[in-house]
C-alpha cells in the first residue's frame, strides 16, 4: 500500500477532480512513495482507507478501461439501450441470447428461410397459397385419411363396389340406408330379435310355445281373481305372511288357532296390559325400557353411590362449585386440568416457585 503526505493528497484529490493547479506544492507528487514502516512515518502522512474513494470523488470521464476489473461490468452496471450494435463482437449473438418470439419478420432478409430453418410439420396450409399444391408436389401414397377433410369423398369419387364390409364403421348403415323387404331371416343372427325390436301386439298365443311362459314372464299383480280356478290357492301356494288380517274374516282367529308363546309384545296393543295382568315380582331390569325410568318415577334420596354406575358422575351432572376441595383426592390436579392462567399469585404458597420452573429469558 502507497503511503502519501496531506499535501500530496490535497494534489492527488485536485488532478482526479480535473482542476489544473497554476502552483507546485513542494513535496506533493500523487505518486510518492513514502516508507511504509512505522518509524519511518511522520504524523502528516496517512493511508487511504478502503472505499474512501466514492463517485462523488471522480471526475468526468476519470475511469478509463484499465481502472475497471474484467468481468466487473455486470448487467445491473448497464443502462437501458447502452449496448448497440457496434457494441457487439462478430458472431456475439446466440440463439440462448434472443428472447423467445423477438425475432420478427422484418429481422429476417429475403429468402433466408431455407428448407434447413423449416421444422417438421410446421407449414400449414394458411402458409400455402391457393392452387399451389399440384399433382407433381405430392408423393404417390402420400395422400393418407388425415389429409383428406371430413365430408369431401362424395359418391362420383367411389369406384362401383369399393365400400366393403370392411370398409362400413360400425352402426354406419342406419334404417334409411336399406330399401325396405330387403332384411331377410338369413339376415337376421339368431336370438337377435330383442324386446325393443317388437312392435306392441305383435306376439299372440300363436308366436309362444307350450310352456314358454314362465313366472318370470308374467308380470308382477298381473295374475287376477277370475284367473284362478276355485280351490287352486293350497297352503303350499300361500308366501310366508301372506295372510294379513284384513284377509282374515272377524273373530275367526280362535285359541287354538294361535301357538304357544305366539303373542309376542308386537301383537299387544298399546296400554293393553294393566297392572293386574302383571305378576308381582315379574317386573325385571330387562323388563325395564331404557330411559323409561324419569326422574318423576324415583323417590327423592333413593339414588345412593351403590345405584351409581362407575364414571356415571360425568361434568355436565355436577352443580357449579360442588366439587370442594374436600372432595377431591390429593395429588390428583394435573397440569391438563388447569385452564390457561387460572394460577395467580396468590394461588401459590410461599417458595413454590423454583428456578427450574422459571422460564429462560
Amino acid at each position: 500500500m502507497k503511503l502519501i503526505s496531506r499535501k500530496g493528497l490535497v494534489a492527488w484529490l485536485f488532478l482526479l477532480a480535473g482542476v489544473t493547479i497554476p502552483l507546485t506544492l513542494s513535496g506533493c507528487s500523487s505518486t510518492e512513495t513514502k516508507p511504509t514502516t512505522k518509524s519511518e512515518r511522520s504524523g502528516s502522512e496517512f493511508m487511504l482507507p478502503n472505499g474512501s474513494v466514492t463517485t462523488a470523488k471522480l471526475a468526468k470521464y476519470a475511469s478509463g478501461t484499465d481502472n475497471i476489473a474484467d468481468t466487473a461490468i455486470t448487467t445491473t452496471k448497464l443502462a437501458d439501450g447502452a449496448i448497440t450494435n457496434q457494441k457487439l463482437a462478430k458472431d456475439a449473438l446466440t440463439s440462448d441470447r434472443i428472447k423467445d418470439s423477438e425475432v420478427k419478420t422484418q429481422d429476417i432478409a429475403d429468402v433466408n428461410v431455407t428448407t434447413a430453418k423449416l421444422a417438421n410439420a410446421v407449414i400449414t396450409t394458411a402458409k400455402i397459397a391457393d392452387l399451389n399444391v399440384t399433382t407433381a408436389k405430392i408423393d404417390d401414397g402420400a395422400v393418407t385419411s388425415a389429409k383428406i377433410a371430413d365430408a369431401t369423398i362424395a359418391t362420383v369419387d367411389l369406384s362401383d363396389g369399393s365400400v366393403t364390409n370392411a370398409k362400413l364403421a360400425a352402426d354406419a348403415v342406419t334404417s334409411d340406408k336399406i330399401k325396405n323387404g330387403e332384411v331377410k331371416t338369413a339376415d337376421i343372427a339368431d336370438l337377435n330379435v330383442t324386446m325393443g325390436k317388437l312392435a306392441d301386439s305383435v306376439v299372440t298365443n300363436a308366436k309362444i310355445a307350450d310352456g314358454a311362459v314362465t313366472s318370470a314372464k308374467i308380470a308382477d299383480a298381473t295374475i287376477a281373481t277370475v284367473d284362478l280356478s276355485d280351490g287352486s290357492v293350497t297352503d303350499a301356494k300361500l308366501a310366508a305372511d301372506a295372510v294379513t288380517s284384513d284377509k282374515i274374516k272377524d273373530g275367526e282367529v280362535k285359541t287354538g288357532d294361535i301357538a304357544n308363546n305366539a303373542v309376542n309384545n308386537s301383537k299387544i296393543d298399546i296400554d293393553s296390559v294393566t297392572s293386574d295382568k302383571i305378576k308381582d315380582g315379574e317386573v325385571k331390569t330387562a323388563d325395564i325400557f331404557d330411559g323409561a325410568v324419569a326422574t318423576a318415577k324415583i323417590a327423592d334420596l333413593n339414588v345412593t353411590t351403590a345405584k351409581l354406575d362407575n364414571l356415571a358422575v360425568t361434568n355436565a351432572k355436577l352443580a357449579s362449585d360442588s366439587v370442594t376441595t374436600g372432595k377431591i383426592l390429593d395429588g390428583s390436579v394435573l397440569t391438563a386440568d388447569l385452564g390457561i392462567g387460572v394460577v395467580t399469585n396468590s394461588r401459590l404458597s410461599a417458595d413454590a416457585v423454583t428456578t427450574d420452573k422459571i422460564l429462560d429469558g
